[in-house]
């Protein structure tokens, strides 16, 4: 027994200098911080990549905007002729007729001197009333994400932003545990 402690012995002290040696090229600094590098650069590349598709897409979401926007302002443009072309008509509809010899004098009621305007009564316009959309006047419905992104980015606690939006407190957290990156 003593023989196969002995043998036992030899061998770990054969062994120990080879684990040692090992040991240390694997856990080297060196290798360590190239390691970390390597990681490092393509979370790097990574988050490029990321940016990029980030930033294609809001130049998408612009240059739909923009479009939009343009369709807005040519239709208000339309509404604006339109509008105009009406009052146009109703102005031409409402004066009297008049010879075209005499001026329009807009300013001052036209000379009573004849008999049959000296009992003239005001001409009343019926037109329908303009329906009121309601909603329109409504504020905007801020969906519930957006509105608790908000609240977190202004620096509220969960808590609150719960009780502000009367939502659960785990719908909450769920949301500011889905968007953890963008906050």
């Amino acid at each position: 027994m003593n023989m196969f402690v002995l043998i036992l012995l030899v061998v770990n002290f054969l062994t120990m200098p080879l684990f040692y040696l090992f040991l240390k090229s694997r856990f080297n600094a060196d290798k360590l911080l190239g390691d970390i590098r390597i990681e490092v650069d393509k979370l790097v590349l990574e988050l490029g990549r990321e940016a990029d598709r980030d930033v294609a897409l809001l130049e998408s979401r612009i240059a739909n905007l923009r479009s939009l926007m343009d369709e807005a302002d040519r239709r208000i443009l339309l509404a604006d002729r339109d509008d105009l072309r009406r009052r146009e008509i109703d102005i031409q509809n409402k004066l009297p007729l008049i010879a075209k010899n005499e001026p329009i004098n807009t300013l001052e009621p036209p000379s009573k001197s004849e008999p049959e305007q000296k009992k003239s009564k005001p001409v009343t316009i019926y037109t329908r009333p303009m329906p009121v959309n309601t909603a329109s006047f409504s504020e905007p419905v801020i969906p519930t994400k957006e509105a608790v992104l908000s609240l977190v980015r202004k620096g509220f606690s969960a808590d609150l932003i719960a009780n502000q939006l009367s939502l659960p407190l785990g719908e909450v957290e769920l949301i500011l545990n889905m968007n953890s990156s963008s906050l």
